[in-house]
């Protein structure tokens, strides 16, 4: 995909985007290990590490301090 096309959003699938990728058998292991030891889907953890790259609270990050979860949304 070129990268000048520009974004548009796919079909949903309830509230969701699906996404169909392909990743190797060991990251594909790594991924669901991890996601398992956070109590989530491989597909809440993919979005909960997208979350955490732009800087938005998520599910890995457990932030129970109000501040620190408005400071995250003032610096993203």
């Amino acid at each position: 995909m070129s990268a000048n096309v520009p974004y548009a959003m796919p079909k949903l699938d309830g509230n969701r985007v699906a996404l169909r990728g392909r990743i190797s058998p060991d990251q594909h292991r790594r991924a669901h290990e991890d996601a398992a030891s956070h109590g989530l889907s491989l597909s809440d953890y993919l979005g909960a590490l997208i979350d955490r790259e732009h800087g938005l609270p998520n599910k890995l990050d457990k932030n129970d301090n109000p501040a620190q979860q408005e400071f995250a949304y003032r610096t993203a």
